[in-house]
């Protein structure tokens, strides 16, 4: 027989192609695009298709944003989920942004289990649904078993996950594949893991510190009896095989499809997998299903006029023309998001930084659009408590973005342009100046930090404003974790963002000291900056 398994993953509520960014646009990503493509797929096989999506479902997009805060229910999500009949659901890990009660929420609106293993309760317990599955394709027993990065609590507001464990995906998988192949007898396994690959697939080169984060290579090179690995979470676009096993990742917001197709024959007394085929699928340029669009037009309409509302306007242009020479020199745009962090506080040291590479920035009119545009994503402001020893630590590994190339120039360190572009793993400061010399080692680049113009003290404290993914330790920083926390204010940055323009308007940044890049081995004392 053969089976069919189809995979989305990291839809982040980008239900349709409508743009956020200009109401009369439309892109080429949208669920509904990948849904035209689900339906044409079920319409000529015949043979059975499974389709699971991967998790990072109900957060993301301003129609996603506008539900939870204004509607108070994922619905205009999972209907649209129901609607193209799901199998199963992993959660990943944006799923727990709004908390438990909105996860499951999402959980009892959709007509499909959704699938997770290693999150229990005290008790050990897979504490979200049931950590596998097992279906009856004509006498072959196929079994499904979900997984979630573990490393959710690294980031997310301890009383999102109160009550929770994250344990370790490939130990996990450990426990159940086992039980799955020689207790229930099952034939094939499929792992759907709301995680990626700390590893290149072809080489098992390393691409990034494997904190357990991303487990893929380590589940496929485990020596389980995986069949196969559908993996998501870094929105990167892979297929391919480790070890025999076809693996997946469909990229994000319903661009790309994942497929496997599998030949299975009876083997002695049981089945086996005799042929695999794994692709991707792009929809970008698909019509988009005209029963999911008019499932959800009203509702996005709704969205489109919140965006449109307008809050004030700019006293100055803050448009940001290059990022790249922005994250060098500094920009006013950045210095305006940490001045708004720091009005929630008693700090006047704030770190914020750009969610992509087309950051836009603010120029003249300020809608929620151009909010939700340059700062997409539901977090809070958080503050810190560190020594001067420790911002010191900080901004070292802040600095790790810059490298000097092969001419001597200082630019942006490959590591972070590839697999993935981490322009988020690059903060702006205000509040401190500090000199960087990129040409010397990685560790010994920072000096002269100063507070309030005075030299900052190894054993000073300093409270520092971030958002809550930055101060929980997302990005890897060291000393950044939930002790540091000293307080956190439960409001959404774009909200805070939006009230202060509107309070504010016209709104102008203070002019600050900031950083000053320098390459000694160039003796260039006057690139970077002294102010912005």
């Amino acid at each position: 027989m053969k089976l069919t398994i189809l995979e989305t993953s990291d839809v982040h509520g980008y239900l349709t192609a409508q743009s956020d960014k200009d109401i009369d646009a439309v892109e080429a990503y949208g669920y509904t695009r990948t849904a035209t493509m689900i339906k044409r797929l079920r319409q000529e096989l015949d043979h059975p298709v499974l389709y699971i999506d991967n998790g990072d479902s109900i957060l993301g997009s301003p129609l996603a944003a506008y539900q939870h805060g204004y509607k108070h229910t994922p619905e205009s999500i999972t209907k649209v989920y129901n609607a193209m009949d799901v199998d199963y659901w992993i959660p990943g890990n944006h799923e727990f942004n709004f908390g438990q009660e909105y996860l499951f929420q999402a959980k009892k609106l959709l007509n499909c289990p959704l699938l997770c293993a290693n999150i229990v309760d005290d008790e050990g317990t897979p504490a979200l649904g049931q950590p596998y599955v097992i279906r009856d394709y004509q006498g072959v027993k196929v079994a499904i078993l979900g997984l979630t990065t573990m490393y959710i609590p690294h980031w997310e507001e301890p009383e999102h996950i109160e009550g929770l464990h994250f344990e370790s995906a490939v130990e996990t998988a450990k426990r159940w594949v086992p039980y799955l192949k020689e207790q229930r007898q099952c034939d094939i396994i499929i792992v759907s893991y709301h995680g990626g690959f700390a590893r290149y697939i072809e080489t098992g080169e390393r691409i990034e510190e494997e904190t357990g984060e991303n487990e893929a290579y380590d589940l496929a090179t485990s020596g389980l009896p995986i069949d196969v690995l559908l993996t998501g979470h870094q929105h990167r676009e892979i297929v391919g095989r480790v070890d025999g096993i076809p693996v997946i990742q469909p990229g994000s917001k319903g661009m790309v499809l994942g497929r496997v197709d599998l030949t299975i024959e009876a083997k002695g007394t049981h089945y086996a997998v005799t042929d695999s085929q794994a692709e991707l699928i792009d929809c970008r340029q698909l019509r988009e299903d005209e029963e999911i669009l008019n499932l959800v037009k009203a509702d996005v309409s709704e969205v489109q006029k919140w965006l449109d509302q307008p809050l004030g306007e700019t006293a100055m242009d803050l448009t940001v023309s290059d990022l790249h020479t922005a994250q060098m020199e500094g920009h006013p745009y950045f210095d305006l998001i940490n001045e708004i962090q720091m009005s929630v506080s008693d700090a006047d040291i704030s770190a914020t930084s750009a969610f992509s590479d087309d950051i836009k920035g603010f120029a003249g009119d300020i809608s929620y659009r151009d909010v939700m545009d340059n700062y997409p994503f539901p977090n809070k402001p958080t503050m810190v408590q560190v020594t001067g020893k420790e911002l010191k630590e900080i901004l070292e590994k802040n600095v790790e973005y810059f490298v000097l190339d092969e001419q001597g120039e200082i630019t942006i360190n490959p590591a972070y342009i590839a697999p993935k572009y981490q322009a988020y793993n690059y903060d702006f400061y205000t509040g401190i100046s500090y000199q960087v010399d990129i040409a010397k080692p990685v560790g010994e680049r920072i000096s002269h930090v100063t507070y309030h113009d005075e030299p900052i003290q190894p054993d000073q404290a300093l409270k520092i404003v971030y958002n809550n993914y930055r101060a929980g330790g997302g990005g890897d920083f060291p000393v950044l974790d939930q002790e540091h926390v000293v307080e956190k204010w439960d409001i959404e940055m774009p909200e805070v963002i939006a009230d202060y323009i509107a309070k504010h308007s016209p709104v102008k940044p203070n002019s600050y000291k900031g950083w000053t890049l320098v390459n000694s081995k160039k003796d260039s004392s006057d690139s970077g900056k002294d102010e912005n």
